[in-house]
């Protein structure tokens, strides 16, 4: 009996938490950032990875709360670390950019390969990028940017096809055949 009604004290307490979550992103779409920070940051607070996005995001931008880089970071780290991708490309971004971290360009390596390898499109398209021009202690390897921008594309990501067949213009037919043995090789990892 006690378990039974753990469960449903359990399923009491997260169904509204799920609602403010919606309420919160309903109101962050339609701009009304007040109350979106008033239903995410309690949220965030709890640990949910989303609602901790999305604050990083509010804070980032300065949007229903007082800008500060300091807290965004610390908000999308927190959704990073628990594996949400849209946060670790994010992270990425920021430390591309040095923008509320100094920059770094090894970390932002790091971000954008966590996100990419859970198959985030524009963590792909990044990471591809960064392998064509070289640079960041990277050098220029178009075929691991084929591979990226292939897995891109197949995300549907914008550009990513345009960019892919420019990197193919520095492979041989055997490095292209190569490139996509690893990109369907990477492709059946994310599964």
């Amino acid at each position: 009996m006690r378990i039974v009604l753990a469960t449903v004290g359990a399923l009491a307490f997260a169904a509204p938490a799920a609602a403010d979550l919606s309420t919160g992103i309903a109101a962050y779409r339609q701009g009304d950032y007040a109350a979106a920070m008033q239903e995410v940051l309690p949220l965030a607070e709890r640990g949910d990875a989303e609602a901790e996005y999305y604050a990083g995001a509010m804070y980032e931008a300065g949007l229903g709360i007082e800008q500060s880089y300091d807290k965004a970071v610390g908000w999308y780290r927190r959704a990073a670390e628990q594996g949400l991708v849209m946060a670790q490309h994010h992270l990425g971004v920021l430390f591309e950019t040095g923008e509320g971290v100094g920059k770094d360009h090894a970390r932002a390596i790091e971000w954008y390969l966590r996100a990419a390898e859970q198959g985030y499109g524009p963590a792909q398209s990044n990471l591809a990028s960064l392998y064509m021009r070289g640079g960041w202690g990277l050098e220029s390897n178009p075929l691991l940017a084929y591979v990226w921008y292939n897995l891109a594309e197949e995300q549907d990501f914008p550009g990513a096809k345009r960019e892919r067949m420019f990197a193919e213009r520095f492979l041989s037919r055997e490095q292209i055949s190569e490139a996509e043995k690893l990109a369907q090789d990477r492709k059946r990892a994310m599964r």
